[in-house]
């Protein structure tokens, strides 16, 4: 992997955390230390699969870098992409597409709900926003980049695929994670 490689994925490791939380997530309050653990081993393992994506996708090196990097750097720059991803996930949000895919997910949930309380109707909807929105700011901070800046071909091999169907199980896992953390 080429050095900006590295730096996007240190620069993506934090952005995840300043998009979902607003901060580090060490600087978030829980009541049991073993959700944040969860949290970092399934933001490591996500963070693990897009090494794998970035290195088989090949994404070609850039200039020379001109400046140091510096944690400072590297922070603000996370603060950038969270920012960003934020913003276009909340675009794609309110999509018409997205809108019936959390219209469907929502369906499905009600069909498996043992109960039919209102608020639990309202819990599950706020649930499943959540969810869909927190993967999309996801795919905004990790995919997004690569599909911009690489050899799309790749991901249709069989390789690829395999990759893919894996970040989408673990995005999975760590948007769950990362719920329960701030629901705690």
């Amino acid at each position: 992997m080429n050095v900006q490689s590295k730096i996007k994925v240190l620069e993506n490791y934090h952005a995840l955390d300043l998009a979902i939380f607003g901060k580090d997530h060490n600087m978030v309050d829980v009541c049991c230390p073993i959700l944040k653990e969860e949290y970092v081993r399934a933001k490591g393992a996500l963070i693990s699969c897009v090494i794998d994506l970035y290195k088989h996708v090949n994404i070609p090196s850039k200039a020379k870098l001109s400046e140091s990097v510096t944690p400072a750097r590297i922070q603000s720059n996370a603060a950038v992409i969270a920012k960003n991803a934020r913003k276009n996930s909340k675009n794609r949000i309110l999509s018409e597409a997205t809108k019936k895919q959390i219209s469907s997910v929502i369906q499905e949930s009600f069909k498996n709900s043992k109960t039919k309380k209102r608020s639990d109707i309202k819990d599950i909807i706020e649930s499943q926003i959540k969810t869909v929105g927190f993967s999309k700011i996801v795919d905004e901070i990790l995919i997004r980049t690569v599909l911009k800046e690489s050899n799309v071909t790749a991901f249709k091999d069989a390789k690829g695929a395999i990759i893919l169907k894996a970040y989408g199980t673990l995005r999975e896992n760590f948007v769950k994670s990362a719920m329960t953390l701030l629901e705690s």
